[in-house]
C-alpha cells in the first residue's frame, strides 16, 4: 500500500491515522463522495485512490462530477474487475482511461448511444470481457 503523508495539515479527517481513515471510514463512503473529497487536498485525493484501488467493482452510472476529475481518480485505479458505466455520459476518453484487462464485467446503462468508437476501445481494451 502507498503510503501519504497528511501531517502538514492536521485538521479534520486528515489528523486521523491513516489506517483508520482508509479502511473504517472511506470505504463506506460511495464514489460520487469520495470524488468529491478528493478535490478538498492532495492528502485526501490519495487516500481516495487507494479506497477505489481496492474496491472489487466501480458504479460510475450516476457519477455527475467533472470527466477529468473522475479520470484523475480512477484512472490510476487498476483493483476493480466490474464496472458500470452510464453510456448517456461516456466518451473514448473515459473508455481508454478506466477500462484494460483487468475489466471482466462491464455493465453498459443506456447503450443505445453507443458510437463505434467507444465500441471499438471497448473490444480493444477488455480482451477478458465477458
Amino acid at each position: 500500500m502507498e503510503a501519504y503523508s497528511c501531517r502538514r495539515s492536521m485538521s479534520g479527517l486528515e489528523s486521523l491515522p491513516s489506517y483508520l481513515l482508509i479502511h473504517e471510514i472511506l470505504v463506506r463512503l460511495d464514489l460520487p463522495a469520495l470524488c468529491s473529497l478528493s478535490c478538498v487536498s492532495s492528502c485526501l485525493r490519495s487516500a481516495a485512490s487507494q479506497v477505489i484501488n481496492i474496491l472489487p467493482s466501480l458504479d460510475i452510472s450516476e457519477v455527475s462530477a467533472d470527466v477529468h476529475i473522475v479520470n484523475r481518480i480512477l484512472s490510476r485505479s487498476r483493483g476493480f474487475q466490474t464496472l458500470t458505466l452510464n453510456c448517456l455520459r461516456l466518451d473514448e476518453f473515459i473508455v481508454d482511461g478506466l477500462l484494460g484487462p483487468h475489466v471482466l464485467e462491464l455493465n453498459l446503462i443506456r447503450g443505445a448511444s453507443l458510437s463505434p468508437g467507444v465500441i471499438f476501445s471497448v473490444a480493444r481494451k477488455c480482451p477478458n470481457l465477458r
